[in-house]
């Protein structure tokens, strides 16, 4: 979100936000708003300033959560352990900054992040609903809205989920086999952003909520051997692939309609992000005690993103998605640690 700022928004950045009337009625006399019309767009045509970054006001975020699980360890099969932990979370007035298409549904809301002038706002005008924050950008000629995009204590979640973990382990090839899998399942993530505004799910999206990623299903399965004699003793390999189970983009820019239900909250549609896949591979040998200058030395090779997977696409303006992927391609690292 940045930090203490003011910036200009015109033509760009804040981009084009529809009001109706029924919540600002004072927006219909601004120039290039029609006043026989049921709502008004503004931010492109119609210039305003935009305020960003912290708030002062802003005060800690309460909460509550309840969990259960279990570990099991059956005797008849030496090696194998699951665990699982069903969880419930509850967070209230999270910080976050509400975006234009979520605060036009609220009249509550929309009252504290927009302030409208008809005949255009004077430069004390503006600064006082920015005091104490640095100007950073020049502001347009006139300004006939000024939108506050600072963080507030706006975001009600309620979010539910399965964690879970398998691992078995056993012996062979000179050394010591082990699987392992891991991985978080959403089954409930609701949010009310804004006093009065409607309950809503965002499961399995991202865009809707810019503060908490609301991804349904996200893994880590690998298989490691480490060897413990003979030839095999000091030597070790890992191969690890992590999965992100596809999702629905509902940002501002899908180019898939998002459909919203009569309160204006995000029901269906978006564009489909694809699942996200990539591997890494670590090798190492430690040298053993019996060549006493290097005993206890580690060399390593470690690949991240092996294949050098590209992030699906995500239609913004980074073409993707910082909650389900990330940009960096194949990553090589080739090291040594010594214990003394």
């Amino acid at each position: 979100m940045g930090h203490h700022g003011r910036k200009r928004r015109g033509n760009y950045g804040l981009g084009a936000i529809t009001v109706p009337y029924s919540l600002v009625p004072t927006l219909a006399q601004v120039p290039g708003c029609s006043a026989t019309a049921a709502s008004c767009t503004i931010g492109t045509s119609i210039l305003g300033a935009q305020i960003s970054g912290g708030n002062k006001d802003l005060v800690p975020q309460t909460g509550k959560s309840w969990s259960v699980g279990a570990d099991f360890t059956p005797p008849q099969i030496n090696g194998l352990r699951v665990s699982a932990t069903y969880w419930h979370n509850e967070i209230v007035g999270g910080v976050t900054a509400p975006n234009p298409s979520v605060a036009v549904n609220s009249a509550s809301l929309l009252s504290q992040v927009l302030t409208v002038f008809p005949t255009g706002a004077s430069a004390a005008q503006i600064q006082t609903l920015a005091t104490g924050l640095p100007l950073t950008s020049a502001l347009p000629p006139t300004s006939y809205f000024v939108y506050s995009f600072q963080q507030r204590n706006v975001l009600n979640l309620w979010v539910e989920g399965l964690d879970y973990e398998l691992s078995y382990r056993f012996n062979a090839l000179k050394g010591r086999f082990t699987v392992q899998t891991s991985g978080t399942y959403e089954t409930k993530f609701d949010q009310q952003i804004g006093p009065g505004t409607t309950i809503y799910s965002v499961l399995n999206s991202t865009g809707a909520n810019t503060t908490f990623p609301s991804i349904q299903l996200q893994m880590r399965s690998g298989l490691t051997w480490e060897g413990n004699e003979g030839w095999a003793n000091g030597v070790s390999a890992s191969l690890f692939w992590s999965h992100t189970g596809g999702y629905k983009n509902w940002s501002g820019t899908p180019v898939n309609p998002i459909i919203r239900n009569a309160s204006g909250q995000p029901i269906g549609g978006g564009d489909n992000v694809a699942a996200n896949d990539t591997f890494d591979l670590h090798l190492q040998y430690e040298f053993q005690k019996d060549i006493r200058w290097v005993a206890g030395t580690q060399v390593y090779l470690d690949v991240q993103n092996l294949f050098d997977k590209d992030p699906p696409f995500y239609n913004s303006a980074n073409g993707y998605d910082s909650f389900g992927a990330n940009p960096i391609g194949r990553v090589i690292s080739i090291g040594a640690r010594k214990t003394f």
